[in-house]
């Protein structure tokens, strides 16, 4: 007798849970260089040796690539997925936070005032100035660009054109250092003189998210919406993991002179949208992965 066995759902299922469920690790810059997070707690040593550089923020770009601003050399780095370490980009007073557009740009905020654009082939230009210290920015999927200072929370669009999400006094605090951007256009403010986390929903309407025993620093965001966040306290320094209704957990202690959190994934930190499955498990039955039989001879 003739048996056959139909992959059917359980093709799909892994399909879709390859793509939709890739684990994160989170990534720190610390005193000597950079550490490296699984999920579950376990840290090892991205790179190190980089004291004299002032490890501060970091970002990734679409390949794995790891970005590191470096405060005291005025430089920015690039790390390959290996740890291997290159200067991508030099010159640029106090560099902090980092942040990728759509067209591979990497912006930086520089010198406590400005922020700097460097193109793919390493060309630098300042495309914002004057600023009140800005710390960090984020990019939203239309293009728009997010930074904070010591007065807010700011947007600059794709031609240029410079708003007010949040501003002191209707945000609370000052000196904002850290920014965090959520998948529902929620962003959240690291307010380092008043040690808590302000959340600023798309629309502008302020809160308070969480009180911090000491100042936030930097902040991610990973792909089950939960917020890290460091509590900056020397080299006794913490990582708190809050979950989207605001409960926090202790994710990592004894931390030195940590910075900048950053989030990378090998599907690349996104979760897909319900369409984007949908659109998946057609692309399968279109092409027959679903419905292939395998043939086997029994008795």
């Amino acid at each position: 007798m003739k048996q056959f066995t139909v992959r059917f759902g359980f093709t799909v299922l892994a399909a879709l849970c390859v793509v939709g469920a890739q684990a994160q690790s989170l990534y720190v810059t610390t005193t000597d260089g950079i550490s490296k997070y699984a999920p579950n707690g376990t840290s090892t040593v991205f790179a190190s040796g980089l004291t004299s550089n002032g490890p501060e923020r970091m970002t990734f770009d679409a390949s794995g690539n790891l970005y590191m601003s470096a405060v005291y050399t005025g430089e920015v780095d690039k790390f390959t997925p290996d740890g291997h370490r290159t200067i991508y980009a030099s010159g640029i007073p106090i560099p902090m936070g980092l942040a990728f557009d759509a067209s591979g740009n990497l912006y930086t905020t520089s010198n406590y005032s400005n922020i700097v654009k460097i193109t793919p082939t390493g060309a630098v230009s300042t495309v914002v100035s004057g600023i009140t210290n800005p710390f960090d920015l984020t990019f939203d999927s239309a293009g728009n660009m997010y930074y904070t200072s010591t007065t807010g929370l700011y947007k600059r669009t794709p031609t240029g054109t410079i708003s007010t999400i949040a501003s002191v006094p209707g945000l609370p605090g000052g000196n904002f250092v850290g920014l965090a951007m959520d998948k529902s256009g929620n962003f959240y403010l690291g307010d380092y003189n008043n040690h808590s986390i302000q959340k600023v929903t798309a629309g502008g309407l302020v809160s308070t998210f969480a009180t911090l025993s000491y100042s936030p620093e930097g902040m991610a965001i990973d792909n089950s919406g939960n917020l890290f966040a460091i509590e900056y306290n020397a080299g006794s320094s913490r990582i708190l993991e809050y979950d989207p209704l605001g409960n926090m957990s202790v994710f990592a202690t004894g931390l030195s002179y940590p910075e900048g959190l950053a989030f990378y994934s090998p599907a690349e930190t996104s979760t897909p949208e319900p369409g984007a499955l949908a659109a998946l498990a057609g692309a399968l039955i279109a092409s027959g992965t679903m419905l292939r039989r395998r043939r086997s001879t029994g008795k």
